[in-house]
C-alpha cells in the first residue's frame, strides 16, 4: 500500500490574512513528535499574506525539508490554526487507514530514516516532493483491524517505558552536564581546593593581578603590531553580575581575558581549486561539535596562495561557529589551522587557559544562541557579542583545577551516555521487529511483545 493510496493533497485551504485578526500558527516537530501551535499573532505581524487553514485528520510536513521525520498529524486542538505555504497538508482517508496508525508509524526513527533514504538535496535540507512521497513510500498492507493490533503492540513497548525512559535519561544527563558547568564557573566545584590552598599556602595570585598582567601583555602585542588595538569594553554594572564570587575571583568581559579573532577566507567563489590542495589544514563549521571536541582531522588543505587570503591560527585555539544552525558549536585546534569568517578563534596565551575558555563558552552556549536570534535575517553572532560577554574569572591556578575536576565529571557522564546509547539501540531493535512484522507479515518475530 502506497502512502498516496490513503492521502490526498489539500490545495483548497488557503486563506487571506487580515491585519487586525488574531491567528494561531502551527509548526511540525522532528521525528514525528507532532504538531505544535508555536505562536499567536495579529495578521499584520505575519510576513506571508496567505496561509493554509488546518483541519482535523491531516498529515502535515515541510515541503522543502522532509529529513529527520518532520511529519505530524492534526488533532482537535489544531483545527482553525494556520500552516505556512512552506508546509504541505494532506487529508487522510479514514476509511482505509487509522490516523493513529500513521502517527505512530511516523514517530519511529526507522520509518523516518526510510523516508530520508529517498530524499534528495543538501546535507542541511533533504526533501521529497508530495508526488514522490505518495509514490515511493510504502505503508504496511494492513486492514483497519490489523492496524489497531500494530498500534497496541507499539503502545505495549511504550508502556514498558523504553522510549520515554531513554528520552528522560537523555534530558537528565544534559541537565547534569549543564549543572556541572554552572557549578564550575561559580566556584562551587573548587571550594575544597581553595580551602586546602589557604591552609597550605603560599597565597595564590588573585584574578585581579592576573588581569593586570593580561592587559600588559596585550599592550605589548599592540606595540609590536601583532594585534590591533581593541575598542574599549564597557564597565560592568552590579546589575549585570548574577551571583557572588569566591574570594580572589572577579567579573570581567570575555574580551578582557582572551584574544578573539575572526577567521578569514576572502576568495570568491570559495571552492576555487587554485587555492587548495597544499599542506595547510583548513576546517569549516562542519568540524565543530556541541561539546567542543579536539579537532585533529580535516577534509581540506590550503596551498601558499590560499594562505595569503586566509589566516593561520595556532594549536590549542578555541573555535566557535557564529552563523547558521550550528551557532555556538565549538572545537579546539589540534594543530595550526586556517578557517573562514564563519568561525571565531580564541587564541591561547601563556596567561590564559584554553580549556577554561572552552568551559566558559560551553556554560554560555544557551546565551550565545539567544543573542544570535536578536539579529535580523539569518541567525549570527558578531565579534562584540562574544567579547562583551561577562564571565567570572578565577585565579589561573584555580582555572586549571576547575578544568581537571570538570573533565573527571564529564568522563563519568560519557560512561552514562554510552549506557543510554546501548539501551536506545536495544529499544530500536524491538521497534524494528514490530515494523518488520508489519511490513513483511513475520508475526513470529514479535509474538512475545
Amino acid at each position: 500500500m502506497k502512502l498516496g493510496d490513503v492521502l490526498k493533497l489539500n490545495k483548497k485551504s488557503l486563506i487571506d490574512i487580515e491585519d487586525n485578526q488574531t491567528y494561531k500558527i502551527s509548526g511540525v516537530q522532528n521525528y514525528g513528535q507532532g504538531i505544535v501551535i508555536r505562536r499567536e499573532v495579529l495578521g499584520y505581524e505575519l510576513n506571508m499574506k496567505k496561509y493554509q487553514l488546518i483541519s482535523k485528520n491531516q498529515l502535515m510536513w515541510c515541503k522543502v525539508d522532509t529529513k529527520n521525520g518532520a511529519f505530524g498529524l492534526t488533532h482537535d486542538e489544531h483545527i482553525g490554526s494556520l500552516a505556512s505555504t512552506n508546509m504541505a497538508l494532506a487529508d487522510i482517508n479514514v476509511n482505509l487507514v487509522n490516523p493513529e496508525f500513521l502517527e505512530v508509524l511516523f514517530r519511529q526513527k526507522t520509518f523516518a530514516d526510510y523516508i530520508t533514504k529517498y530524499s534528495s538535496g543538501t546535507t542541511n535540507r533533504k526533501y521529497l516532493t508530495p508526488k514522490q512521497l505518495f509514490e515511493k513510500i510504502e505503508l504496511p498492507n494492513l486492514n483497519l483491524f490489523e492496524q489497531q493490533e500494530f498500534i497496541a503492540k507499539l503502545k505495549r513497548i511504550e508502556k514498558i517505558g523504553l522510549e520515554s525512559e531513554i528520552q528522560t535519561q537523555k534530558k537528565l544527563l544534559s541537565q547534569l552536564k549543564q549543572s556541572i558547568l554552572q557549578e564550575a564557573i561559580q566556584g562551587k566545584l573548587t571550594a575544597d581546593w581553595r580551602a586546602l590552598q589557604q591552609a597550605q599556602g603560599p597565597q595564590i595570585e588573585p584574578a585581579s593581578e592576573l588581569l593586570k598582567r593580561i592587559k600588559a601583555e596585550k599592550a605589548q602585542l599592540i606595540k609590536d603590531k601583532k594585534i590591533k588595538r581593541e575598542k574599549a569594553l564597557p564597565p560592568i554594572s552590579e546589575k549585570e553580575t548574577p551571583f557572588e564570587l569566591p574570594d580572589g575571583w572577579l567579573w570581567c568581559r570575555f574580551g578582557e581575558y582572551s584574544l578573539f579573532e575572526r577567521g578569514r577566507f576572502s576568495i570568491r567563489p570559495r571552492n576555487d581549486p587554485s587555492y587548495f590542495d597544499g599542506k595547510i589544514p583548513f576546517i569549516q563549521i562542519g568540524s565543530l561539535s556541541l561539546n567542543g571536541d579536539r579537532i585533529n582531522s580535516f577534509n581540506q588543505t590550503l596551498n601558499e596562495r590560499g594562505l595569503k587570503v586566509s589566516k593561520l591560527f595556532p594549536k590549542n585555539t578555541v573555535v566557535i561557529a557564529i552563523v547558521g544552525g550550528t551557532i555556538g558549536y565549538l572545537g579546539v585546534l589540534g594543530k595550526d589551522m586556517c578557517f573562514p569568517d564563519s568561525i571565531i578563534g580564541i587564541k591561547p596565551t601563556e596567561l590564559t587557559c584554553s580549556k577554561f575558555v572552552l568551559l566558559q563558552l560551553r556554560a554560555q552556549q544557551k546565551t550565545i544562541k539567544e543573542l544570535s536570534y536578536q539579529m535580523s535575517g539569518q541567525p549570527n553572532i558578531k565579534l562584540p557579542n562574544l567579547t562583551n560577554l561577562i564571565i567570572p574569572l578565577p585565579p589561573l591556578e584555580e582555572q586549571k583545577a576547575i578544568v581537571e575536576i570538570v573533565e573527571t565529571l564529564m568522563q563519568k557522564c560519557q560512561a552514562l551516555e554510552q549506557e543510554i546509547k546501548t539501551s536506545e539501540a536495544n529499544a530500536q531493535m524491538l521497534m524494528q521487529a514490530v515494523l518488520k512484522e508489519a511490513f513483511e507479515g513475520e508475526r513470529e518475530v514479535v509474538e512475545n511483545v
